[in-house]
């Protein structure tokens, strides 16, 4: 018996030609050639992509770091400028306080030595009768009293003018403070910056870097900005200085001229107790002349009171003896050369005793007037005597004048500080001429 035969059919295959096979064999050669020289060139571009890269990080952080060193020295130069601002500043806020202290001392020296001109004015009110007069010392004391309140009030002024200084001094010093704080912190971060690297653990991904804060401004507004606060600390420190002067001068000037005044006073016033005691000693010449004239004419009078009652007991005896030859009798009752001569005689001493009375009556009127007269002598000596104690007592009040104020420095540190001048850092001497003076005529 046979055995079975079993068959599979079976699509026949595409066969190729020797000649296709070849060109799909160059084909795909030539592809792949082409792959992998396209990688080459990718891998080569890469390659030089991140040698440029690496590159132009490398030297942008070289860049920056330059540009961020730059601007350190820029806002260091600035962050020196202003401290040596601000010293200065503190230095003449010390000086113009200690002028105007000088000025107050000297205001208060004023006041005291006004009300003390006005006391010696009031205890020269005092005086009475003639001696009471608008005198040299009296203008002079006016005078004195006129020119104390024109200082004052000059004084109180130049105080108000340091209070104002001072004030704008304290505000510029302010901004500048606000100013260095604020470039301190912007160096403490560049600083920062500076120091931090791609290994540092603080860098991190930030949102949106790139943003503008508000109120960021550029670099020219910034200079300007900085450059108007230094320049108005030079103009205020200079004003400060001028004005310092200034006050300084006047104290030295008030001074001068209130010296000159009270020496003035001073003479008049000695003169007039000169006065006053020389015309003292005078009346109480004048009253001892009149006490003794007094006493010569109470003697006059006593002897001529005397010689009247001589002339009286003489009158007495001529009238008697008229009388008894009145008594003769018959032939005897002639008017001889006797009765001629005793009739003469009483005529004689009648005439002498009426003459002798009316110069006693005018001795005793005129003694009356001379001791009125001593009265009135004696009354202005009191007068006299008491003018003399208020004068005196003016004088003594005088004594208690202050002298006014000097400045609060020796007449070394006097003069430093009037030629004193603000220091200005060397970096800043390339400034427009123009420039202080327009921020001072803006202030």
């Amino acid at each position: 018996m046979l055995g079975k035969v079993t068959c599979r059919l079976v699509k026949p295959a595409e066969t190729k030609s020797k000649t296709d096979w070849d060109h799909f064999t160059w084909n795909f050669s030539n592809l792949a050639e082409q792959q992998r020289e396209d990688t080459l060139r990718v891998r080569h571009e890469g390659r030089s992509v991140r040698n440029e890269s690496g590159i132009q990080a490398r030297w942008d952080v070289f860049r920056n770091n330059n540009r961020i060193k730059e601007r350190i020295g820029e806002v260091d130069t600035w962050r020196v400028a202003l401290e040596q601002t601000v010293a200065t500043i503190d230095l003449e806020l010390k000086k113009i306080v200690s002028a105007k202290e000088a000025v107050e001392q000297a205001i208060e020296t004023k006041v005291i030595d006004l009300d003390i001109v006005n006391e010696i004015m009031s205890i020269r009110e005092q005086r009475r009768g003639n001696d009471f007069v608008d005198d040299e010392a009296q203008m002079e004391l006016t005078k004195e009293t006129c020119l104390l309140k024109e200082t004052r009030n000059i004084l109180e002024k130049k105080g108000q003018e340091a209070w104002h200084q001072i004030a704008r001094l304290q505000e510029v010093r302010q901004h500048i403070l606000r100013d260095l704080n604020e470039k301190i912190i912007a160096l403490d971060i560049d600083r920062y910056l500076l120091d931090l690297s791609e290994t540092s653990a603080e860098i991190s991904f930030r949102p949106d870097p790139l943003r503008i804060p508000k109120g960021m401004m550029t670099p020219q507004a910034w200079e300007e900005q900085s450059r108007y606060n230094k320049v108005r600390a030079d103009c205020e420190l200079a004003n400060s200085v001028k004005l310092r002067e200034a006050m300084l001068l006047v104290i030295d000037q008030t001074y001068t001229d209130l010296k000159a005044q009270r020496e003035v006073t001073d003479f008049a016033m000695r003169r007039r107790l000169h006065e006053i005691l020389k015309k003292g000693a005078e009346l109480y010449n004048q009253k001892e002349k009149i006490l003794e004239e007094s006493c010569k004419i109470e003697k006059e009078i006593q002897e001529m009171e005397d010689a009247l009652q001589d002339k009286t007991k003489k009158i007495q005896l001529a009238e008697t003896r008229l009388e008894q030859r009145t008594y003769r009798y018959g032939v005897e009752l002639t008017r001889d050369d006797a009765q001629y001569g005793l009739s003469q005689e009483l005529l004689q001493l009648r005439a002498s005793s009426q003459a002798l009375r009316r110069k006693i009556d005018d001795l005793k009127k005129g003694l009356n007037i001379l001791v009125g007269f001593l009265q009135e002598v004696e009354q202005e000596i009191e007068n006299k005597n008491e003018a003399k104690t208020i004068e005196q007592m003016a004088i003594d009040t005088r004594g208690r004048v202050v002298a006014a104020a000097q400045t609060l420095l020796t007449k070394t540190d006097r003069n430093i500080a009037l030629s004193a001048t603000v220091t200005v850092p060397e970096d800043f001497g390339k400034r427009r001429n123009g420039e202080i003076g327009r921020i001072c005529a803006n202030n």
